[in-house]
């Protein structure tokens, strides 16, 4: 048998070997910064690099009434309204937050009115640059002679071959202030780069913008969920059983076909029956996956003080963490609602 065909048998035998089954969930986390129970929000412009001005949250807001764009990088001004745009456009859709205009906020803040937003995210660019590599290879190119006889020759000759390639770096410095107080929440900075591949030609490179147009993407998902609660998705393994109990198939294919309260039903009926270490952390995480933590906690402490198995004190890890997101969500949200009029 060849290396190939055994290779390819392994492989063909490995896609019909059960594996634990896994389930994808969605859960809802809470915004990462505590808003004091901000109702309303602005996004400010961002300064860029070229105008750098100081890093006080009100000297660069004010003086953002007088920047001329037009002596800044188009590439650079095209990123930083494409991080706003993303930005702004999920704040307005946001059931939690509402987005207020950020020339509202700018002219009260200079002529000192009162703020229509609770609190306002802005920044400045600290350092954005495009280089252009020249890349210099050798490489083989052969030539074919004909001898006075008649033969046929090779030669090789080594010639050079120049390529570009583009790396653009934007680095920033983001901050959340409180509009009643002036107090800065939040001040985090971030930065973003990515090289291109090679061409042939200079004149091929893409724009500095489309190189990082997807970084910026991902940077205002991430700023995103500093500002609002978001969604992860949350992967539950259930225990492989080694007992063969037929049940214990049955409640696992259930599980597989997304029926989750079926499953755990005969779960936790054969865990009561057997105690079966396997169907009692299969229902407890399965009682996760529904979000009934509570329920998820006392199965699996439960099991736990039978079993002392390190299985259940990592799942009970986890589980006190959704617990603790969880709190932590229902505590902002409630915040919220006190701030209603």
């Amino acid at each position: 048998m060849t290396r190939i065909k055994y290779c390819f048998i392994i492989l063909f035998v490995c896609l019909f070997i059960s594996c634990a089954t896994t389930l994808n969930v969605q859960v809802k986390r809470p915004a990462k910064l505590d808003l004091n129970g901000a109702k309303t929000i602005a996004v400010l412009p961002f300064s860029p690099y070229q105008i750098k001005n100081s890093a006080d949250a009100f000297s660069f807001i004010i003086d953002t009434f007088l920047l001329d764009y037009n002596k800044c990088s188009p590439d650079e001004k095209k990123c930083l309204d494409k991080l706003k745009y993303e930005i702004e456009t999920a704040l307005s859709k946001s059931p939690y937050i509402s987005l207020i205009n950020s020339l509202e906020v700018q002219s009260a803040i200079k002529n000192n009115y009162l703020n229509p937003a609770d609190v306002y995210l802005t920044g400045e660019v600290i350092n954005f640059f495009i280089d252009d590599i020249i890349h210099k290879t050798k490489v083989p190119v052969d030539y074919y002679d004909i001898d006075e006889e008649g033969n046929k020759k090779k030669r090789t000759e080594y010639k050079e071959k120049i390529e570009f390639s583009r790396n653009v770096k934007l680095e920033l410095v983001y901050q959340v202030v409180d509009s009643s107080t002036g107090i800065v929440i939040s001040y985090k900075s971030a930065d973003i780069s990515k090289e291109t591949g090679y061409y042939d030609k200079k004149s091929e490179l893409p724009s500095a913008y489309s190189v990082l147009e997807y970084k910026i993407i991902d940077l205002a998902k991430k700023i995103l969920q500093e500002l609002q609660p978001y969604m992860v998705n949350k992967s539950i393994k259930l225990l492989k059983d080694k007992s063969k109990n037929p049940d214990m198939k049955n409640a696992d294919k259930l599980a597989k076909k997304n029926c989750i309260t079926e499953s755990y039903n005969e779960f936790i009926r054969i865990y009561r029956e057997t105690e079966l270490f396997e169907a009692g952390y299969n229902a407890a995480v399965l009682q996760l996956a529904l979000g009934n933590l509570n329920t998820a906690k006392e199965i699996m402490e439960e099991l736990y003080n039978k079993s002392f198995d390190k299985r259940a004190v990592d799942a009970l890890s986890d589980i006190n963490n959704e617990i603790y997101q969880a709190q932590r969500l229902k505590n902002q949200i409630e915040k919220q609602d006190e701030y209603l009029p």
